[in-house]
Formats: C-alpha cells, structure tokens, sequence
C-alpha cells in the first residue's frame, strides 16, 4: 500500500486511484446516456476497440458541448500533418477535407 502526503493529508494512492477510476466512470457513464449509447461502448471508443459512426461521433460531440469537427476532423487533420508527403499534398488533401466537412455542416 502507498501513502502519499498532500499539503498535511495523507492520502491513500490505491484508493485515490480508485477514486479517479470512479469519477471516470460516471463521466463515462453520463457522456454514453447523453449519447444514447451504453458506458462500455463509450470505453471501448475510448480505447480504440471500437470506432464510432459519423452519426455517433455528432451525438457525442453535442454531448460534450463541442463542434462535431473537432472530434472528427481535427484528428485527421494532425494525420494528414504526419504524414510523409510534400506540402502541396497535404494542402490538396486538407482541401478536400474541408471540402467535405463543408458538405456535411
């Protein structure tokens, strides 16, 4: 068991960690029921087993409170940036992004 000492608290790490766990969970918990989708799905999202529709990806997005692109685009938009390719490419692959992404708004 590990003990850690915050301005004069001792603090139990295995039941802080527990603690955390939990909180995630009914942040979890409260994103999937605003999302209509169940807690493990949300997790699975979460650790990349499973891979949300588009349709999905927008519910969430209005569950957190912010633009569906940022959860859908901005992600590809940092690949596209990885990518080992000449900057004309990137620019004509980001046009097309905001092609589409202009289609859908």
């Amino acid at each position: 068991m590990f003990w850690c000492c915050l301005r004069g608290v001792v603090i139990d790490l295995e039941f802080s960690n527990f603690i955390l766990e939990a909180i995630h969970y009914r942040a979890l918990a409260a994103l999937a029921k605003k999302a209509g989708v169940s807690t493990a799905y949300v997790s699975h999202i979460e650790t990349g087993v499973k891979k949300p529709t588009f349709r999905l990806t927008v519910k969430i997005a209005k569950a957190l409170k912010v633009d569906w692109k940022e959860l859908a685009i901005s992600p590809i938009t940092k690949k596209i940036q990885s990518l080992d390719i000449s900057e004309l490419e990137k620019q004509k692959l980001n046009a097309v992004l905001t092609s589409i992404s202009g289609s859908l708004a």
